[in-house]
């Protein structure tokens, strides 16, 4: 006689989105080259027409900021992702490199081959850079002794955080044991769902994404994977997720060429796409009183 619970459906919204990614990219720390050994900070970037979003001491390490990163964009689970090891990564196709979760972690119990999308590929290869990296885990916790195991912490600074020209608080995002208000690791998987669900990928498309079960025998066992494919579907919904601050990423976080800062404040011209609007048919002598101070004429 006991109800089944409704399901969660808690994600970062459209309307959400901005500022939670500003509230990140404020918190979380750049490029180990801003940092200033003598003052023990990150100071301003000296380029006037970029925006420098970070803080002089951030509160979100290296290692944390990559592996939230890497939920909200690939939208896999977080024990999935917490155990991805150096030999899970596949460059053999520069153009087209891919990352295997092993049937040992992945909930189906099945391989799950991802294509890497741009900031993925980028940020999983700067990582694999690192005079200091973890000799197995691509995301190592604190100590180095094991692979990450919860981004809480993190998420909570990001979802309340508040300065001179920022606030933000989730009002109905999950507690955890110490009553702090965060959006949790598979609120973010929720996120990736909620975007490809928008911008116009189906069911079947989105649960080959997030590695979810498929229904059909057939589907699952026999249709190829096209990986090229998946990849601009990667791609697109991380453009849908990060808008400009892709770009400031891929040049702040990972160290990639500054022009593409170029690329942050362009925006598509959509008025080609829209056609010639219609006139509308109607007799305009018929709208409004004739002694209206509106009428048309």
């Amino acid at each position: 006689g006991i109800k089944t619970p409704p399901p969660r459906t808690r994600s970062i919204r459209k309307h959400e989105l901005k500022d939670w990614l500003l509230s990140f990219v404020k918190q979380a720390a750049p490029h180990p080259k801003y940092y200033d050994k003598d003052s023990n900070t990150y100071p301003a970037y000296s380029e006037p027409n970029h925006p420098n979003f970070w803080k002089l001491k951030p509160k979100i390490r290296e290692t944390q900021r990559d592996y939230i990163l890497f939920l909200l964009l690939t939208g896999k689970r977080r024990g999935e992702s917490g155990q991805i090891t150096w030999d899970d990564l596949n460059w053999e196709n520069k153009e087209l490199p891919t990352l295997s979760l092993q049937p040992e972690i992945t909930k189906k119990g099945r391989i799950d081959i991802i294509a890497m999308s741009d900031v993925v590929a980028a940020m999983l290869d700067y990582r694999k850079q690192r005079p200091n990296k973890h000799e197995k885990w691509v995301f190592e916790n604190v100590n180095k002794t094991g692979h990450l195991v919860n981004p809480n912490k993190s998420l909570h600074k990001i979802s309340n955080y508040e300065d001179e020209s920022l606030s933000i608080g989730i009002p109905d995002s999950k507690y955890n044991d110490k009553n702090r208000k965060i959006i949790s690791p598979h609120d973010l998987r929720r996120t990736v769902r909620n975007t490809g669900g928008n911008v116009g990928y189906s069911n079947y498309e989105m649960k080959d994404l997030l590695g979810h079960q498929q229904g059909d025998t057939t589907e699952g066992y026999y249709v190829e994977r096209n990986y090229e494919r998946q990849a601009k579907q990667r791609d697109h919904i991380e453009n849908n997720i990060l808008g400009g601050l892709k770009w400031w990423i891929l040049v702040f976080w990972y160290d990639c060429d500054v022009s593409l800062l170029d690329k942050m404040f362009q925006q598509e011209d959509v008025r080609p796409k829209l056609g010639k609007l219609e006139k509308f048919k109607v007799d305009q002598s018929q709208l409004g009183h004739p002694q209206s101070p509106f009428r048309p004429d």
